[in-house]
């Protein structure tokens, strides 16, 4: 059986999760070894080992170059085609939060006829993460996008982007997914504002999730922010597990249960 190892990059990566993660991942008699990554830089400064099965930790840069070259891909739990809005939308419809939404070039969007002061939901369709998530005017959002488009690298007039009306949420959680199973929770927003606990994890709400990963799952492992809104659970968006934030999770059950997956490889 191969040996399982992790690349953790030590830059850019908060303290205590880097150093979590390191512990785990030797608890679980497993390997790891740290990187540095230039920001913003195409390099991997790294070899991956073909005699391990490897696992890639870091940001957005290093996933993005990592999923882009054929020897690194392994390492990483995504596929560009299903980590999008669109199919979300398409998969699991109605439980969606923002299952009104429209998913539209950005060129297309800032000229259509909209009131300035307007108020939408705006996000990529895809995991790019090229920029956060956010409520704002038609007319900001005009402002921000023109300026984005003089040269921001992910942020071209086609990029596809989701537009909706806000919604107001009550609480939202994030969910690590494993095999179709939710391994470890946290609660990290209450009525929009920052508010952590890994304590506040309503069963109904696991349930959601894992009755979600039944009709679809962008990938065996990877992570589902899921939303209360009027009473009803929903999922917000889902991401690359592999440079996605923890807030108060068990960080040991899920390094347990990503390197259980790897050895069934």
């Amino acid at each position: 059986m191969k040996r399982i190892n992790w690349i953790l990059q030590k830059n850019l990566t908060d303290e205590k999760t880097f150093e979590g993660l390191k512990k785990a991942i030797l608890l679980d008699n497993a390997e790891y070894q740290e990187v540095y990554i230039v920001p913003f830089s195409e390099d991997l400064p790294f070899d991956i080992s073909k005699d391990k099965n490897n696992a890639l930790y870091g940001t957005t840069t290093l996933i993005m170059n990592a999923t882009a070259k054929q020897d690194y891909r392994d390492a990483v739990f995504y596929n560009d085609e299903l980590f999008q809005m669109k199919v979300y939308l398409d998969k699991w419809n109605t439980k969606m939060l923002n299952n009104d939404a429209r998913i539209v070039e950005i060129y297309k969007f800032i000229n259509e006829s909209h009131q300035d002061e307007e108020e939408w939901f705006i996000r990529p369709n895809e995991d790019t993460k090229s920029f956060t998530g956010l409520v704002t005017t038609f007319s900001e959002f005009k402002e921000m996008a023109n300026k984005a488009l003089q040269g921001a690298p992910y942020f071209q007039k086609e990029s596809l982007i989701l537009v909706s009306k806000p919604k107001q949420i009550e609480k939202e959680w994030r969910n690590f997914i494993v095999d179709g199973k939710v391994v470890s929770s946290s609660r990290y927003c209450v009525n929009g504002k920052s508010s952590i606990d890994g304590r506040d994890i309503p069963s109904d709400m696991v349930k959601f999730a894992e009755e979600c990963c039944k009709v679809f799952m962008p990938h065996d492992v990877f992570v589902m922010d899921v939303a209360l809104c009027e009473g009803q659970y929903f999922i917000v968006e889902c991401n690359c597990f592999n440079d996605t934030g923890f807030y108060d999770h068990d960080i040991f059950a899920v390094v347990k249960s990503v390197n259980e997956y790897m050895r069934k490889k």
